[in-house]
């Protein structure tokens, strides 16, 4: 062996961890942006304030999926949560999951209650082939770095081979 081959084995090596480095913090960052994207979320047991009658308070989530449920809490002064009204409504010009009280609520303003509901995430891609299609994405970048990581290790193989003059029966260099 050379100098000129153990540097030229020595840098494809680096290009391999760099290049595998490089792609899985690509993929995790845009992986864990893709999973906000396509899965709805359950928010349980979340502990509010009652807000006053009328009044309109943000909760986590932007998209209300099916019925949010009010249970109750050991500060509540009944278990009758008539009411109290959880949606999605815009609020501060932004799309959200809200709860509103009415005035059949009105000996619970100022209480804490317990709402459980399952919600769509900001960032959220309504429409399934979307959702699809960012899956995707990650799933080639994923089978793009396997595909270098053994491109170039197969490189590095065949180079080590060339160098140290192996042969196959019929005495030819491979």
């Amino acid at each position: 062996m050379n100098n000129k081959g153990q540097s030229s084995d020595m840098k494809t090596v680096i290009m391999i961890f760099v290049g595998a480095i490089i792609a899985i913090v690509l993929l995790s960052a845009a992986s864990n942006s893709v999973f906000e994207q396509t899965n709805t979320f359950t928010a349980t047991n979340v502990t509010v304030t009652v807000p006053a009658i009328n009044v309109t308070v943000a909760l986590i989530g932007r998209d209300l999926v099916g019925d949010g449920t009010v249970g109750n809490s050991s500060q509540a002064p009944s278990t009758n949560f008539t009411g109290i009204i959880i949606s999605d409504g815009l609020v501060n010009g932004a799309k959200t999951v809200t709860i509103t009280t009415n005035d059949t609520a009105s000996d619970l303003v100022g209480n804490s209650i317990n709402t459980s509901y399952t919600y769509n995430p900001d960032g959220y891609l309504n429409s399934s082939s979307d959702r699809s299609i960012a899956e995707l994405i990650i799933l080639f970048g994923a089978l793009a770095a396997v595909v270098f990581v053994i491109a170039t290790a197969w490189i590095i193989f065949t180079q080590f081979l060339n160098m140290n003059g192996s042969s196959n029966r019929k005495g030819r260099k491979i």
